[in-house]
């Protein structure tokens, strides 16, 4: 499982070294109880909350836990703080280090280093010497991998695989903590900057090959050369903004490309990724949509009897419900988790702003808007043909990045910090600056989206996409065409998410390049998948409750980290009920209690001969292999 959640990790890691040196035990000694107590000890709550529950689930669900924990884990810390009076811990402070404060200078070898810099390279090596030994050369590493190739067949051996579990995500967390304590003195207290060097880190693991220790160390070391070296002497790349800040994403994105393709045999014809039980199959038609037509009706009639305000709320709402549709698409549809729907969404909406300042009709700029949205998604399924599951997670991410930090950044195509103006959209009678008619616009896009994915699902395109998720070799077997069916859902995917950042624009009367930054694609992806990734009710119900927390908790006056922990407590209900809310709730109602089996009577059966096994009884785990009678 990758952990996207070790940034956060690292950050509460630091903000606890922080407070313990602000409480006045020496810097020594702060980092050995936060780096060797607290971090191990939180990879293990977490290991018995959230990570046991999800070795078994899909990969879709491991990741979105980890993801909340990403948010929730930060504000957590934060709340703490603020709770307790604690000193402030903000981007603003400015913590100290291990070594000696302030650092002291020093010359080695002609270069200009500091205290703080030779121990982080000295902690740093042996960590990773450390590390390759234990995984190598003692028991403990060998049970971890085999765990992780065969878990089942080390299960078989003898390794209890959720203790060897627990250690690793100690492991993992501990070193975790230990990268946060070492880069406190550089990044402060800014849960972002640590998130950003988790991916920073990744690029490194990824040349890895996510299995070698001494090659992802040196790696790490070659992306720092590789950076200052481009950030001092590339000064042709001064006139392309943001472009010697994204190596790291570059080479993140082309080491995914060229170096994690799998290579291993993949056979079988059973269901690797089989779609939940449907609680509501025997129920009639009607009764299936009837909530959802209460809960519409409710809707409208809440637009023409609120105030402007709530009902202005409700449509921004709708809104992100309807980019929430594209993860439908190609999450719950094709089982690829993609990070970069907030990108396309912004692609789309930039494209709009700008060729309707370029003079052409509002209709054709929303138009060619969406189509942009959808071409650049068909870019992005190029890679997806070679990758899947994390790896392609992490490659919708750069991706994601890159645009941020280079295309956008263009003023020629984002018109710098001003953006572009859009007006609202008219329709004779009435337009788009009430909020009532946005309400209504939006249910009916809704309901067309959901019209277009339900006849997807059914046609023999959505079968052909439906078995490639669940068996690709069988699929392949049978001439059915993969990469066809991943270019179909990128782009459709992506022309809904772009038609949503459209109406996003129009609704806020204007786009910048910061409005909907890369980092939103996680928490769009954790709301939906934690409503229900499979169904347009899950965007729907997810989108509405994206905007009603953070307006409900305002409204209350309680702090906004209150939010983000409740949602990255979602990860807790993704551990036992992968499938989301809405599967939850339609299995609680509409469960069908089991058939009793008609009782059978055992016959008494004596054993005639040298030995009896009366009492005897072998097995593994839970399964009774031989019984003696």
């Amino acid at each position: 499982m990758f952990n996207f959640a070790h940034g956060a990790i690292g950050f509460l890691t630091a903000l606890l070294f922080h407070q313990l040196n602000e409480a006045g035990l020496p810097a020594w000694l702060s980092a050995l109880v936060s780096v060797a107590l607290f971090a191990p000890a939180v990879g293990y709550v977490l290991h018995k909350v959230m990570f046991r529950g999800l070795s078994q689930a899909g990969e879709t669900a491991q990741i979105v836990a980890t993801i909340g924990l990403t948010i929730a884990l930060p504000a957590l810390g934060l709340l703490i703080v603020d709770v307790a009076g604690l000193p402030p811990a903000d981007a603003t402070a400015l913590p100290r280090g291990v070594g000696p404060h302030p650092a002291r200078p020093f010359d080695l070898l002609g270069v200009r280093l500091d205290s703080d810099q030779v121990i982080t390279f000295a902690v740093s090596a042996v960590a990773a010497a450390g590390l390759w030994a234990f995984m190598r050369h003692t028991p403990y590493g060998l049970r971890m991998r085999a765990s992780v190739d065969r878990r089942r067949l080390a299960t078989l051996r003898g390794i209890d695989a959720d203790a060897t579990s627990a250690l690793a995500w100690m492991l993992g967390s501990g070193l975790a903590g230990l990268a946060g304590v070492l880069a406190v003195s550089v990044l402060g207290l800014d849960a972002t900057a640590y998130t950003v060097l988790l991916f920073a880190s990744a690029t490194a693991a990824v040349f890895g090959r996510l299995r070698s220790i001494p090659w992802t160390f040196a790696a790490g070391l070659a992306l720092g050369v590789v950076q200052n070296l481009v950030a001092g002497y590339t000064d042709f790349l001064e006139e392309v903004t943001g472009l010697r800040t994204a190596v790291p994403v570059i080479l993140l994105f082309a080491g995914l490309v060229l170096l994690n393709r799998s290579r291993e045999r993949v056979a079988g014809s059973a269901a690797e990724d089989a779609p939940p039980p449907d609680h509501l199959a025997g129920l009639p038609p009607w009764r299936r949509r009837l909530p959802w037509a209460v809960g519409v009706a409710a809707l409208v009639a809440f637009a023409f009897a609120g105030s402007d305000y709530y009902v202005g709320v409700a449509a921004q709402g709708l809104v992100l419900a309807l980019i929430f549709c594209s993860f439908v698409v190609v999450t719950g549809i094709g089982g690829m988790v993609n990070l970069a729907q907030a990108a396309f969404a912004s692609m789309a909406a930039l494209t709009c702003g700008w060729a309707f300042a370029s003079g052409l009709p509002f209709v054709v700029a929303i138009l060619l808007g969406v189509l942009a949205a959808a071409a650049v998604g068909m870019l992005v399924a190029l890679p997806a043909l070679r990758l899947g599951g994390r790896v392609l997670t992490l490659a919708t991410l750069a991706m994601a990045l890159l645009a941020d930090q280079v295309l956008f950044q263009v003023d020629a195509f984002s018109n710098g910090t001003i953006g572009w103006p859009l007006p609202a959209l008219g329709f004779g009678f009435a337009d788009t600056s009430d909020p009532r008619v946005r309400v209504i616009v939006l249910l009916v896009l809704i309901a067309l989206v959901a019209l277009l994915i339900r006849n997807l699902e059914r046609s023999a395109s959505g079968r052909a996409i439906l078995a490639v998720r669940s068996a690709p070799a069988a699929a392949t077997t049978s001439g059915l065409s993969a990469p066809r069916t991943k270019i179909v859902l990128f782009a459709l995917a992506s022309a809904i998410a772009g038609l949503g950042g459209v109406l996003f624009a129009i609704s806020k009367g204007s786009i910048t390049a910061t409005d909907l930054p890369a980092f939103a694609g996680f928490v769009w992806l954790a709301v939906v998948v934690l409503q229900g990734v499979r169904r347009v009710g899950g965007a729907v119900l997810g989108g509405l409750v994206a905007v009603a927390v953070p307006e409900l908790l305002a409204t209350w006056d309680v702090s906004a980290h209150v939010g983000a922990i409740l949602f990255g407590a979602g990860g807790m209900i993704l551990a036992r009920h992968p499938d989301g809310v809405l599967t939850q709730l339609a299995e609680l109602r509409h469960r069908k209690p089991p058939e009793d089996a008609p009782a059978v009577r055992e016959q008494p059966v004596r054993a005639h001969g040298f030995f009896s096994m009366e009492g005897v009884v072998a097995g593994y785990d839970d399964t009774t292999v031989l019984r003696g009678g």
